[in-house]
């Protein structure tokens, strides 16, 4: 079961503005999944937008899908299915099972290991 690193953690919404702050480490499952932290998902809706950026990926809520990205080779869809996992796509890659969420304001990111 993952542990909460940081005892700070924030989900609300202020209009349509989505701000997310804490950090939270999880593991990633045998079939590619890691669990969305609790509080955040209710924020998110079942799909978001993945976007993969350096050491790891960003997640959006699909609102953010009509905002320009830089590359939309690097940009997935993904469902949140209904124990709060998102699937990671095959793409992205990661040497150990072990992840990071961090609450950036209006976006998560997640970081590899």
């Amino acid at each position: 079961m993952a542990a909460k690193v940081a005892a700070k953690e924030i989900v609300r919404r202020r209009g349509e503005k989505l701000f997310c702050y804490g950090r939270w480490k999880r593991t990633i499952d045998s079939r590619r999944r890691i669990a969305l932290p609790p509080r955040f998902r209710q924020g998110f809706g079942r799909e978001i937008v993945i976007v993969e950026e350096g050491e790891g990926f960003s997640v959006f809520p699909i609102t953010r899908l009509r905002h320009n990205f830089d590359d939309l080779s690097k940009v997935w869809i993904a469902t949140i299915d209904n124990q709060g996992r998102i699937g990671i796509p095959s793409v992205i890659s990661y040497s150990k099972p072990k992840v990071v969420w961090l609450g950036r304001g209006d976006h998560l990111e997640v970081l590899l290991f």
